[in-house]
C-alpha cells in the first residue's frame, strides 16, 4: 500500500471517528445533565473552585482519573464505583425508606442539602403538581425529599427504589450495577421538562424496554392518543386553564402530556 493511500485511509478513519462521535455526543449535549448552560456541575468540597470542566462535561459524574482542577478528590466510598461513577449507583441493603443521601448516586445532586451540583438552590425538583398543575407551594423541594414523604407525611407516596431496582433487571439496558433511577429515565437523554411543561419534546422519561429513546416525544405517545376520552385537570394556577401549565381549552386534548398510562 503506498504511502499515498495509507494517509487517505487515515484520513477517512479520522473523518468516521469525528462523525460518529458528533452522533453520538448530540443527544447527550441535549438532554438537562448535558446541557451547557444548566448541565451538571460538581462541587468537590475539599477544592475552592469546581474545576476546568465547563458545565454539562461527563467527568462531573464520571471520574476521569478523579483529577478536578489538578487535584484528585477523595471518592465518595474511598473506592472505585460501577460506570465510573464517584459514588456507587444504588445501595441495595437499602431495602426501604427513609433514605439517605449516599444511598442513591442521583441524590448526591437532586438534593438541595448537600448537594454537589453547583447552584443547588436553583435546581430544586418539585412534584407534578407544582411543575404542571399550578400549585405555587407544598410538596417535596427535592427529589430526595419525594423520595422520604412517606416518613413525614401520611398522604405522601413514592416508589420503593429496592424494588424497582430489583424488578427492572428483567431489562436489557438495566443491571444489579444500575441505579432504580436508570429504569425510567436515562440520564444521558432526560430532558429539563419543568422549563418547557407545555413541550412534550422535553420529556424526562424513556420505557425500559427502549431505553435509547424519549418517551412522550412523539404524537402517538401522549395521552391525545386517547381520542377525546381524556380530560386534563384544572389548572390551579393564575389565569386558570388545564394542566398542564394553564394551556387553554382549545389545547387541552392531551397533546402535551406523555402516556403515561401505556408507558
Amino acid at each position: 500500500m503506498s504511502e499515498v493511500v495509507k494517509r487517505a485511509v487515515l484520513l477517512l478513519s479520522l473523518l468516521l471517528v469525528v462523525t460518529v462521535a458528533v452522533a453520538v455526543a448530540g443527544p447527550y449535549s441535549d438532554s438537562a445533565h448535558g446541557d451547557k448552560l444548566y448541565g451538571v456541575k460538581r462541587q468537590v468540597a475539599s477544592i475552592s473552585a469546581p474545576g476546568p470542566y465547563v458545565t454539562g462535561n461527563c467527568a462531573h459524574c464520571h471520574e476521569q482519573h478523579a483529577s478536578i482542577d489538578g487535584r484528585e478528590p477523595q471518592p465518595q466510598n474511598n473506592a472505585p464505583s460501577a460506570f465510573a461513577l464517584f459514588a456507587p449507583p444504588f445501595d441495595p441493603t437499602r431495602q426501604q425508606g427513609p433514605y439517605q443521601q449516599a444511598d442513591l448516586f442521583c441524590f448526591y445532586c437532586h438534593s438541595l442539602a448537600g448537594s454537589l451540583q453547583a447552584s443547588a438552590a436553583s435546581m430544586g425538583n418539585f412534584d407534578y403538581s407544582r411543575n404542571f398543575g399550578g400549585l405555587s407551594s407544598g410538596g417535596p423541594l427535592s427529589i430526595m425529599e419525594a423520595f422520604n414523604q412517606v416518613s413525614t407525611s401520611p398522604e405522601g407516596s413514592n416508589h420503593n427504589l429496592y424494588d424497582v431496582w430489583k424488578f427492572a433487571q428483567k431489562f436489557p439496558k438495566f443491571s444489579s450495577s444500575s441505579a432504580p433511577c436508570d429504569a425510567c429515565h436515562n440520564p444521558h437523554r432526560a430532558r429539563r421538562n419543568r422549563a418547557n411543561v407545555t413541550d412534550p419534546t422535553f420529556t424526562a422519561i424513556s420505557r425500559p424496554d427502549d431505553h435509547e429513546s424519549l418517551w412522550g416525544d412523539q404524537p402517538a405517545e401522549t395521552m391525545a392518543n386517547y381520542n377525546n376520552r381524556y380530560q386534563p385537570p384544572l389548572y390551579a394556577g393564575g389565569g386558570g386553564g388545564y394542566e398542564p401549565g394553564g394551556v387553554a381549552a382549545a389545547f387541552a386534548d392531551g397533546s402535551q402530556t406523555p402516556d403515561y398510562n401505556s408507558y
